[in-house]
């Protein structure tokens, strides 16, 4: 009886399971790189940079479609799993626009999207905007936030709007407490341009201390082989004023053919305080082997001032020893890249 019992039980469900378009997706990521602080340290390293595994499901429900995401970490040179808590959530999406509720990026983190012409690579343009702080301050702003309500606009035009409300970042929020994130996206787009404009502020409560940020990034593709882009961005630090800057910069990519490209970025950070500005230069060519895999080769160098102590391959990486206060920073990476 028992034995009858669950083929009718699977049956039972297949409908709901057929119902949903689920999908197994993936990042592999992974780089040799040639990383010298300019003072002691010159090491080669194999780093793994945001590799992920996550899985997607879509479900029709007439006028609305049903939207869920789960996404972790895996750190491909070790092969740990289920490392770094990712973008996971689950929503609604149809006329209206979008919702979504979970712990995922927000507006002012992807707002870097234009203006970022090496993502995840050694150069990524966090390495000289999202800088490390101690427990008491903090001057991080690209994050992804957790307890988090978003809604994004349908395009009016060439124009769509995100909002995001991060209560807290913790699994309640305290009584009296002021741990939340908010932040707001605006997104220009047309043929030739895409221009990001950001504000985000976080509660005095929230880790790291109060603070907040304006972003502007633009890029404009000039002609059918060449793409420039600009960038800058305000923080300012209410804990400590070494986390408070502006960051201005600019790049270029340059198609040499249907496969390869080469790009180049300048960035620098002017710090609030005395000696502590800092200049980030990469460059690098990306070579497409197939749909969804290719390789590049960077070479990054950060040149910082007696007070500052950044490197160009600080972020996202398995593979990131600190920079030397004072010293220039120089990274050389050779990569390979998978999405599935």
């Amino acid at each position: 009886m028992k034995k009858m019992l669950l083929p009718l039980a699977l049956v039972g469900v297949m409908p709901a399971v057929q119902a949903a378009d689920v999908q197994v997706y993936g990042y592999i990521h992974v780089a040799l790189e040639l990383l010298d602080d300019g003072n002691d340290y010159s090491e080669l390293n194999m780093a793994s940079r945001a590799s992920n595994l996550g899985f997607r499901a879509n479900r029709d429900l007439g006028n609305y479609t049903l939207l869920a995401q789960l996404e972790q970490g895996v750190d491909m040179d070790t092969g740990t799993a289920f490392t770094v808590r990712r973008n996971t959530f689950v929503g609604l999406r149809g006329d209206f626009g979008m919702v979504r509720v979970g712990h995922f990026d927000t507006p002012f983190k992807a707002a870097r999207g234009p203006a970022n012409l090496f993502p995840n690579q050694l150069g990524d343009i966090r390495s000289i905007t999202r800088v490390p702080g101690s427990a008491a301050a903090n001057g991080q702003l690209d994050e992804r936030t957790s307890n988090t309500l978003a809604y994004q606009t349908p395009r009016f035009g060439d124009l769509q709007f995100d909002i995001a409300y991060s209560m807290n970042q913790g699994s309640r929020v305290e009584d009296g407490e002021d741990s939340s994130v908010v932040s707001f996206a605006a997104n220009y787009r047309t043929d030739s341009w895409h221009i990001a404009g950001a504000y985000e502020a976080w509660g005095e409560d929230a880790g790291g201390g109060e603070r907040e940020g304006l972003r502007l990034a633009a890029s404009y593709q000039l002609n059918a082989d060449m793409r420039l882009m600009g960038f800058y961005q305000n923080v300012s630090h209410d804990v400590d004023d070494a986390y408070t800057s502006d960051t201005l910069g600019g790049g270029a990519v340059y198609r040499l053919n249907q496969s390869t490209d080469v790009r180049g970025t300048l960035f620098y950070r002017a710090g609030e305080l005395d000696d502590s500005d800092s200049m980030m230069l990469v460059v690098g060519v990306n070579h497409a082997l197939a749909q969804g895999l290719y390789t590049y080769a960077n070479l990054g160098i950060t040149n910082n001032d007696d007070s500052a102590a950044l490197t160009p391959w600080r972020v996202p990486t398995t593979a990131n020893p600190p920079g030397s206060a004072g010293d220039t920073a120089t990274g050389l990476s050779a990569g390979l890249v998978y999405r599935f």
